[in-house]
């Protein structure tokens, strides 16, 4: 298995890790599907809370896992070069909601 194989592998786990430990459905897109951008789909199976006035509540996600964990000028944010294509996707107008979550490795050998 490739370095790059491992890592969209480990961004997969720590996305359906997160989602199942706050009680959420974890779907992966699978296959040659990802045409927009979108690498697994996160909901909600019936309200999220008994407040909760919508049902099934879902949003997108791409995954990203990189060791080159940059900090901007502020020493704050992140930064993480990705392509114009993904950014687009990102930002276009959606039927559902859509974010970017990255995972950031150790620069040590956890991925070889």
């Amino acid at each position: 298995m490739s370095e790059e194989d491992k890592k969209e592998h480990l961004s997969r786990v720590y996305a359906y890790a997160v989602a199942t430990s706050a009680g959420f459905a974890f779907i992966p897109v699978e296959g040659s599907y990802d045409r927009d951008s979108i690498d697994a789909l996160i909901r909600a199976n019936g309200r999220v809370n008994e407040n909760s006035v919508d049902m099934s509540a879902k949003i997108e996600l791409q995954l990203k896992c990189t060791t080159r964990c940059i900090l901007d000028d502020d020493r704050i944010n992140y930064k993480l070069p990705i392509s114009m294509k993904t950014y687009n996707d990102l930002r276009a107008n959606r039927a559902t909601p859509a974010i970017l979550v990255v995972l950031f490795l150790p620069k040590d050998d956890t991925v070889k």
